[in-house]
């Protein structure tokens, strides 16, 4: 009886190809194509302005927002329409994280991306021994 076995680099190969490909490809998509305004900080968990900057700086009329709500120079109106000078309580950020979220994919996208290239290589082995073995063992 005649028992074919297979190539373990063929079977490695394809085995990591199909589980680790389809990881690699999962986070590329996400990268290229995923929803990033889903990044957004909770609504109801904004941060206060001090927390905030290290992310982001904002000016108006070319003076940080920080300066215009310690100089107290920065007015609003409330609902009965009296005017009252906005404080740092008042002013909360809500942050996009996307910027986070991607360099975190694209780094496991780099780890995933040499695994799967270590599969294909494999498997590429792999059909070439089996197609050379069976050239072989024709003639």
């Amino acid at each position: 009886m005649n028992i074919k076995s297979i190539n373990p680099y063929l079977f490695i190969g394809f085995i990591g190809i199909c589980a680790i490909g389809s990881q690699f490809f999962a986070d590329i998509y996400g990268i290229l194509y995923g929803n990033k305004d889903i990044y957004w900080t909770h609504n109801e968990m904004k941060l206060p302005l001090e927390k905030t900057a290290d992310e982001f700086q904002l000016f108006i009329s070319g003076k940080p927002l920080k300066k215009h709500l310690s100089d107290k120079t920065l007015f609003a109106v409330d609902e009965n329409g009296v005017q009252y000078p906005v404080v740092f309580k008042d002013v909360s950020v809500r942050l996009n994280n996307w910027s986070q979220v991607k360099s975190r994919m694209l780094t496991e996208a780099v780890f995933t991306g040499c695994l799967f290239s270590v599969s294909l290589t494999l498997l590429i082995t792999g059909l070439i021994q089996t197609v050379t073995k069976r050239k072989r063992e024709r003639y």
